[in-house]
């Protein structure tokens, strides 16, 4: 009888795959807040195009309500407002005043409120 054959064995390099990028936390427990519109975020308070007093509309740790605005889109010189969509507290910003923003870029974090005092 004939002697078997001997296993072949390929010397082809294995591929080596890159170590992934990696996962950025994400908390579920959060709410994010995003743009409707193109432009420039502003976090100061705006009505008629023109700039209301030196402080921001809120800042981080501050409670709003649904539909209350938390910073605005300017485009071509027109401000649009960026609203909570739900009651709750400010937890963090995503982007600074004069960040460029894209739609549905997510602005801000919102803490949410489920009933309590915030409701509206």
């Amino acid at each position: 009888p004939p002697a078997p054959a001997a296993p072949v064995v390929s010397e082809a390099p294995m591929a080596v795959t890159p170590p992934s990028a990696p996962m950025q936390s994400i908390d579920e427990s959060m709410v994010p807040v995003t743009s409707s519109k193109v432009g420039t975020f502003r976090r100061g308070r705006y009505a008629g195009g023109k700039r209301i007093g030196k402080g921001n509309a809120v800042e981080e740790g501050d409670q709003v309500k649904k539909g209350q605005a938390v910073g605005f889109v300017e485009q071509l010189g027109t401000h649009f407002p960026v609203e909570a969509t739900q009651a709750g507290e400010i937890a963090k910003f995503k982007l600074a005043d004069g960040d460029p923003v894209e739609y549905g870029q997510v602005v801000l974090e919102l803490a949410p409120f489920f009933g309590g005092a915030l409701a509206s």
